[in-house]
């Protein structure tokens, strides 16, 4: 039993011991993974500390060579932080603008203030536009103003950084400086469209504007006009004197065409010794007719290179759009056609494509050729049409008409001769003889004793222009002895209303003289009440459109009406023109018009018979008036 008894205890002690065992080697297992896992961590972090390190250094090493990239770089940096609105640039940047880095703030209006004018606007709008929808980078050209106040070209390319939304926080880019790119690619294409020899556009670019002109044209329902030039036997010049002559020549041909147009239009080298001139927002053919006549006189002036001088004269041909054509290549062949025409009727003339045309050219030549002899040669002749006090029938004087005897033609109507002579630039010196002969001649009836108020002669506008107008009109009554408050100048409304200030200053002028002025033709054109009141007129004239359809007409009745109206209301004596028929005349004195003047009244008469007239009617028409004597004077003035 006791044997037993030990045994037991034995074996209770001895799992006693596995149990202790067991748990010592679960603490030594324990203890060495601890370990272990101690010297991963140690060297993890280690690891971990090392591969920092290399970071950092990688790091460092990379911004060192963006820094290196950067100033040895020929493009500029910018970064735009567009949250808080800051922006850099880089040294570089503000360099290629001639500026050092402290002279250059870090600004956005640093570069939005240097924006060329003509660029500002659209890239402002295109960098608000690309912010608010991003889309791959953005990459613009633009100029910027240089610190020496030059532009220079530049090329803007930016990659966004964005947020959590995709909303652009940031522009990182470059400046890049294409000013000789742009300048390389606008010499090619200078020299694409240009005549290498004379600077002038060629074909191609005369074809192009011919495009554009033709549709502008369309658009405003004018017309276009080609002049297709060609010198008169220029060959013989390079065969005499070498091409280098020739060269030089056509340059100076060049520069005369170029003068003789306006800023506008185009002149263009074709071939050889062809040109062509494009002519755009003209609307009459008279004017054309202007540039053609000047052009053959300068190009008939002489010529003088390497001690030679020598003549050159040209042929022209005009072809005009939509008439004989509507593409560039027709209307510069019909021109051509044109050309040769002139050149086979005697060269150094221009001739139109159209028959029609070249007939009123013609017409045109002949009118201002005819005007300046008419000058040297006393062909003008100053009539007098007599107007009367509606009210009295009193005769107040006469309104002074220029007449043209042409020995050929008889009488030519002012409607044909006057506006070749403003266009001419004849109508100065015509004016200036119109308005002696009028002053010199009334002053002369004075002196008879014969009775007027006021002998009234028309001013075109671009007499009374002129600067030195009203010192003719000063010297003309001094050297007349003609009263000034018996001289009238009229008018025209559509002149006074085009340049209303101007006109109000030169009308003053003539007012201090103590002259009276007219406005003619009133109601044809557009009048400014507020102006009207201010200019220094002393009458208006109905014009003679109203007045013959007075009696036919309501509209017309009360528009003169309401003319005689306003010119009381604003002091002024109101005139009739044109009166033909006895109920024209008693409508305008009912109404209350105070003169008249007419083919019922009177013709336009000569010097004699206006003296005739002024001394038979000298008690007035009163009297036939109340007798119902519908034209007085008709033995007189009208057979």
């Amino acid at each position: 039993m006791r044997f037993r008894h030990n045994r037991s205890g034995c074996s209770v002690f001895g799992a006693g011991l596995f149990g202790v065992v067991r748990n010592f080697h679960a603490q030594v297992v324990n203890t060495i993974r601890l370990v272990v896992e101690r010297e991963s961590l140690q060297e993890a972090v280690l690891t971990g500390a090392e591969q920092l390190h290399k970071t950092e250094h990688a790091l460092h090493t990379t911004e060192l060579r963006f820094g290196h990239v950067l100033e040895s770089s020929l493009d500029g940096f910018w970064d735009w932080d567009i949250i808080n609105d800051e922006v850099h640039f880089s040294p570089r940047y503000k360099e290629q603008l001639g500026f050092n880095d402290h002279e250059f703030p870090n600004e956005f209006s640093s570069w939005e203030t240097r924006l060329h004018p003509d660029d500002r606007d659209e890239i402002l709008a295109k960098v608000h536009a690309y912010l608010k929808k991003t889309w791959g980078y953005w990459d613009e050209e633009f100029r910027l103003r240089h610190k020496d106040g030059s532009y220079k070209w530049i090329l803007a390319r930016a990659v966004p950084t964005l947020d959590p939304d995709g909303k652009p926080i940031k522009l990182t880019g470059v400046h890049i400086d294409i000013t000789d790119r742009v300048q390389a690619e606008r010499k090619i294409k200078y020299l694409a469209y240009h005549d290498w020899l004379t600077k002038l556009p060629n074909r191609m670019l005369l074809h192009d504007r011919l495009g554009h002109a033709f549709a502008q044209a369309k658009r405003t329902r004018s017309r276009v006009f080609i002049l297709f030039i060609d010198l008169d036997r220029f060959k013989h010049i390079n065969d005499s004197l070498g091409h280098p002559v020739g060269d030089a020549v056509l340059r100076k041909v060049a520069k005369r065409l170029v003068e003789e147009v306006r800023e506008v239009d185009t002149v263009a080298r074709l071939s050889g010794d062809e040109f062509a001139v494009l002519i755009e927002n003209v609307s009459e053919s008279e004017n054309v007719i202007l540039i053609a006549e000047n052009l053959l006189a300068s190009l008939r002036k002489p010529f003088f290179e390497e001690g030679h001088k020598f003549y050159l004269s040209a042929s022209i041909g005009i072809s005009v759009y939509p008439d004989d054509g509507n593409e560039p290549a027709i209307l510069l062949k019909n021109a051509d056609a044109a050309m040769y025409r002139a050149k086979s009727t005697g060269r150094n003339r221009f001739q139109f494509y159209s028959e029609e045309l070249t007939k009123a050219a013609f017409r045109h030549i002949k009118l201002e050729s005819g005007l300046r002899q008419a000058l040297l040669q006393n062909q003008f002749q100053v009539y007098y049409q007599p107007k009367i006090c509606l009210k009295s029938g009193r005769i107040l004087g006469a309104e002074a008409l220029l007449r043209w005897l042409h020995p050929e033609e008889g009488f030519i109507s002012p409607q044909d001769f006057i506006p070749v002579a403003e266009e001419s630039g004849l109508i100065m010196e015509i004016g200036e003889w119109v308005l002696k002969q009028a002053c010199a001649e009334a002053a002369a009836w004075m002196r008879q004793g014969l009775v007027f108020d006021q002998i009234a002669v028309n001013v075109s506008g671009i007499q009374i222009q002129h600067i030195e107008f009203v010192r003719l009109v000063r010297k003309t009554l001094e050297s007349t002895g003609l009263p000034a408050g018996c001289l009238e100048l009229e008018v025209t409304e559509n002149f006074l209303m085009k340049e209303a200030e101007t006109s109000a200053g030169f009308l003053g002028d003539l007012r201090q003289l103590g002259i009276s002025i007219a406005i003619d033709d009133f109601g044809t054109g557009y009048s400014s009440l507020s102006y009207l009141a201010c200019f220094p007129v002393n009458k208006l004239k109905i014009d003679r459109s109203f007045v013959r359809k007075v009696c036919v007409d309501e509209q017309n009745a009360e528009i003169a009406r309401a003319i005689v109206n306003l010119g009381h209301t604003l002091n002024m004596k109101v005139v009739a023109e044109g009166i033909e028929q006895e109920p024209q005349l008693e409508f305008l004195i009912r109404e209350g018009c105070d003169e008249g003047q007419g083919y019922l009244i009177a013709n336009p008469l000569s010097h004699d018979e206006f003296v005739a007239f002024l001394k038979h009617y000298a008690s007035g028409f009163s009297d036939f008036r109340q007798s119902g004597t519908s034209v007085p004077h008709k033995s007189l003035v009208c057979d």
